[in-house]
């Protein structure tokens, strides 16, 4: 088990979840707003869309999906997740804010919100190189997949992590 990540662009609401079952993400996917975030869906509502674009990548295990988090909240907010979660009102709207404090296993993030998030994966990306440099198992290649999710997404579509 472990996290997956599909982002779209050019989303278009078709009908509402209960009519899409065998849905095979050719043109027609589904959301599924997490109600612990709701702000991070960005008014979206649950149920199928028709989409343009897909891309999707596995984040990894939710211990490594969360180790590579960590490390970005390091790098960025110079915190823990532990102390970002402890004191939300100090970090909110901080670059990767977004991310950092969202579910690690479903929900959604809206165009808005992937927007302010692909600003701030290009405006650190210099510095993340830097963190561990690249190749498979380095801190900048995930950071790569999650920049170009959140690009697409910006255009009127969602990132869904599943």
């Amino acid at each position: 088990m472990g996290l997956d990540i599909t982002a779209v662009n050019q989303a278009v609401f078709d009908h509402p979840i209960e009519k899409c079952e065998n849905y095979d993400h050719t043109n027609l996917i589904f959301t599924y707003p997490n109600p612990d975030f709701p702000d991070r869906a960005d008014g979206l509502q649950m149920g199928c869309y028709r989409f343009t674009t897909l891309f999707d990548f596995r984040a990894g295990s939710y211990g490594g999906y969360n180790g590579w988090r960590e490390e970005l909240a390091r790098m960025a907010l110079n915190a823990t997740l532990k102390e970002i979660w402890a004191d939300i009102d100090t970090f909110k709207g901080k670059p990767f804010f977004e991310l950092i404090n969202f579910a690690d296993n479903e929900g959604v993030i809206g165009p808005t919100t992937s927007a302010k998030l692909f600003r701030d994966f290009a405006n650190w990306s210099g510095k993340a190189q830097l963190v561990s440099g690249y190749g498979p198992f380095s801190f900048y290649e995930p950071y790569l997949k999650w920049m170009r999710a959140f690009y697409l997404a910006q255009d009127h579509g969602f990132v869904i992590f599943h």
